[in-house]
């Protein structure tokens, strides 16, 4: 089975909170997500992700609306090595569902451990203006795309501080020269 790398460059996407999960929502597909960070600063993000049977790295540049985002599947060797440094903080656990509305797909994370309680709303764009123009369904709730106490890696953040993790965190240096080797190993982008 070949191995995945995104080159995506950007991602548009608007983030809402959601107070109230309608109960169709769960009837959905869904998918189990745990998520821990190898870095995390103001502006840049390098995240281990689970995904079901994937196992993927992700590195993030950028705040708000439009970031930078590149990401590729690792072995699971790869990811072992990586997820051992993290593995003694609080990971972040989510129930992903997919929900096909307005021609988007919208992703609805559910948040469970130490986040129980929080739900939130994700959609993607392929365009600021499409973004911006984008009508909201009845079922979302607050916007918080430009909260950065909501944004993924400051919730895991927010769940490690008793764990001595800060806002500037980042694992030991050989660690992240591992995930950039393996990040540069498996760039494999598709013509």
């Amino acid at each position: 089975m070949g191995r995945m790398t995104t080159l995506k460059n950007v991602e548009i996407e608007r983030k809402f909170l959601l107070d109230n999960i309608p109960s169709w929502i769960k009837a959905n597909s869904h998918i189990r997500i745990e998520q821990a960070y190898l870095m995390v600063s103001p502006n840049k993000e390098i995240r281990l992700r689970k995904e079901g049977s994937k196992r993927i790295l992700t590195i993030k540049n950028g705040k708000g609306l439009i970031r930078e985002e590149f990401e590729t599947e690792l072995h699971k060797s790869e990811f072992d090595e990586l997820w051992n440094s993290v593995r003694k903080n609080f990971s972040i656990v989510k129930t992903r569902y997919f929900i096909f509305e307005n021609g988007k797909t919208i992703d609805v994370d559910v948040f469970s451990g130490p986040l129980l309680g929080l739900a939130v709303v994700e959609v993607e764009f392929n365009s600021k203006k499409e973004a911006e123009g984008f009508k909201l369904p009845y079922w979302f709730g607050k916007e918080v795309t430009f909260e950065e106490k909501y944004k993924d890696k400051n919730l895991w953040i927010s769940i490690n501080k008793t764990r001595g993790v800060r806002k500037n965190f980042s694992v030991d240096k050989s660690i992240i020269d591992i995930a950039l080797r393996a990040f540069d190993s498996n760039k494999n982008p598709k013509h």
